[in-house]
């Protein structure tokens, strides 16, 4: 017991996924030189096979400035570094600036799905209906699918949902066309393979037995195509728009519908449960700010759809950019990151990443809290999420730091220091400092990032000046596993090399914590805590466990707080140590209340 009194700090290790602060790929041009390019999308799959879609401005017409775009995509296979040549999605082009392609690009793990909405395609979208206002979908007229497996080719380009596909009308039903065009799509897989698409039009006025809505669409393998229409929100609008100051700009009586909303994000959990976010924006004080309204709605695995709610509903004197979303599907938690713009006088208006979550059965998002504090002269932007299977967050974004004289000044608007950054999170941590992936002398326009099971796939669009914005990768190894303070690795692919005991978490805490470990073999688990004079407070017997990472809240030691007869300890520093087989390792802990 006296060994306990005269234990040292050591070094405190984080758990969760490894990430060095280096060994990113040499940044490769995958679009090829010249390309007008935007907004590039990256899936991975089960096998490392990495997908790619972005748009592309083929040309431009005089006046009015209405760009065709087309989508392009391209992939590689596995750990191999060659990229195909980028190929252009057929039958996808489009002719007024309004009418951008939204792409989706989903995986199920095994095949890659790539979907959009094609305003240019001419098919009726197809209802089946009645007296009574039931009705049945027959067909979309332009949400496109097109599906790639590992070793084939691209599928061809063709309506998702058609009369050959769609279920036939009841007899006795009428038939109503109609050129209904999708504006934006979102899809998703579930656990058991089922694809969702939700897409949205406000545009029913020729449909005469229901209003403006939502609809999702269904296929399991072998299963037919279904469809289904998402409650509406409420109809009063000063409910939604409440706390919205007046704007010449936004008619105050403008109904907001599910189907007016920009799809934000959809997704499942490890229960089933499909969560889905949308929102609506508007512009303020001649363009100069951007308000958004969020709403929240799920579907509980073999139950109807919740009621929308909203979720977000703030004005404030900044631009406040579209967020990219991602679900922790183990506790079923939204996490949210998105950019605003401070509006200023000077050359360059700056702006700053926030983050936020979302717990299902609250009712607003937490608090917005500014990441990465350190200088009023660095601008981030273009932020991208991703979550890996150890719910650790992945972020990358654009930053623009100004080196020369301060803001405001005569300076040269060049002279600034570009990079894209790399953050990253584990559950109940701080967001980490960001290091830098590759230095730009230009902005970054877009990003995108993915984890799969061996790396971090990451793709943006640099703005190269001369009209020219083309599409670059770059990846690094993740491990999923723990890390020193200095950034050493403790595991490597396959194989744990050794037996770590982590730092608790929380730390302080009250009234519980969770202890993190790692297995480099099997062995019986003892854990116990004790109290700073070597009394033994609580002994934690665990059994026997493989080897492994024992991480997670669901897999980690557990404390309660209490001691052996059930009592709550009092607040001070505690000891808590592990004997897995030969191995011994004791660090400190801290109770507050």
């Amino acid at each position: 017991m006296k060994r306990l009194l005269l234990i040292i700090e050591v070094i405190i290790f984080s758990f969760g996924s490894v990430i060095s602060a280096d060994n990113w790929s040499t940044p490769i041009n995958i679009s090829g030189k010249n390309s007008r390019s935007e907004d590039p999308i990256i899936v991975v799959d089960f096998y490392e096979n990495v997908y790619t879609v972005w748009r592309e401005q083929t040309e431009t017409m005089k006046e009015p400035w209405q760009p065709f775009y087309t989508l392009v995509r391209s992939f590689k296979m596995g750990d191999k570094d060659k990229w195909s040549l980028p190929e252009r999605c057929p039958q996808d082009f489009w002719k007024t600036f309004s009418e951008w392609p939204w792409p989706q690009l989903i995986t199920d793990g095994r095949a890659t799905s790539l979907i959009w909405t094609d305003s240019s395609r001419s098919q009726e979208t197809i209802f089946a209906g009645n007296l009574q206002g039931e009705w049945t979908l027959i067909q979309i007229g332009n949400i496109v699918f097109s599906q790639k497996n590992a070793n084939d080719s691209w599928s061809d380009s063709d309506l998702l949902f058609k009369k050959e596909t769609g279920p036939p009308p009841p007899e006795g039903w009428t038939l109503y066309k109609s050129f209904l065009v999708f504006s934006s799509v979102i899809g998703a897989f579930d656990a058991e393979g089922s694809l969702y698409i939700i897409g949205n039009s406000d545009d029913y006025s020729t449909l005469p037995f229901f209003g403006p809505s939502v609809w999702l669409i269904k296929k399991k393998q072998g299963i037919p195509w279904q469809t289904d229409r998402l409650p509406e929100l409420p109809t009063k609008t000063e409910e939604l728009l409440q706390g919205f100051r007046p704007d010449s700009n936004t008619s105050q009586n403008e109904q907001l519908t599910l189907a007016s909303a920009t799809p934000l994000f959809l997704g499942t959990d490890k229960q089933g449960t499909l969560h889905y976010v949308c929102g609506w924006y508007r512009f303020r004080a001649n363009n100069r700010y951007i308000d958004w309204i969020w709403a929240y709605l799920n579907k509980p695995k073999e139950s109807a759809w919740s009621q929308p709610r909203i979720i977000f509903a703030d004005i404030a004197d900044v631009a406040r950019c579209t967020p990219d979303i991602v679900l922790d599907k183990e506790m079923g938690i939204l996490n949210f990151v998105w950019r605003e713009i401070s509006k200023t006088e000077e050359i360059v208006d700056m702006s700053d990443l926030f983050y936020a979550t979302f717990v299902p059965g609250e009712e607003k998002i937490t608090k917005p809290q500014k990441i990465f504090f350190d200088s009023p002269y660095i601008s981030r932007y273009a932020p991208a999420l991703d979550i890996d299977q150890d719910n650790t967050l992945h972020l990358v974004f654009g930053e623009t730091q100004f080196t020369g004289d301060p803001p405001g000044s005569q300076h040269d608007p060049w002279n600034w220091k570009r990079s894209i950054q790399y953050a990253y999170k584990a559950r109940n941590q701080q967001w980490g400092t960001s290091n830098t992936v590759t230095e730009e002398r230009n902005p970054t326009v877009w990003t995108s990032v993915k984890i799969g099971r061996k790396s971090i796939h990451l793709a943006w669009v640099h703005d190269e000046m001369s009209n020219q914005f083309n599409v670059y990768y770059s990846s690094k190894p993740v491990m999923f596993a723990g890390v020193t303070a200095n950034g050493k690795l403790t595991t490597t692919w396959g194989r744990i090399k050794e037996d770590k005991l982590f730092q608790n978490y929380p730390n302080p805490f009250n009234p519980e914590t969770w202890i993190p470990y790692q297995l480099a073999e099997g062995a019986e688990i003892d854990v116990k805590i004790y109290s700073a004079t070597g009394q033994l407070v609580r002994s934690l017997a665990l059994g026997r466990k493989p080897a492994g990472f024992y991480t997670d809240r669901n897999k980690a030691a557990y404390w309660d707080g209490k001691n052996e007869a059930g009592e709550h300890v009092s607040s001070g520093v505690y000891f808590y140590s592990i004997k897995a087989g030969d191995f011994i390792a004791t660090k400190k802990l801290v109770i507050a209340k």
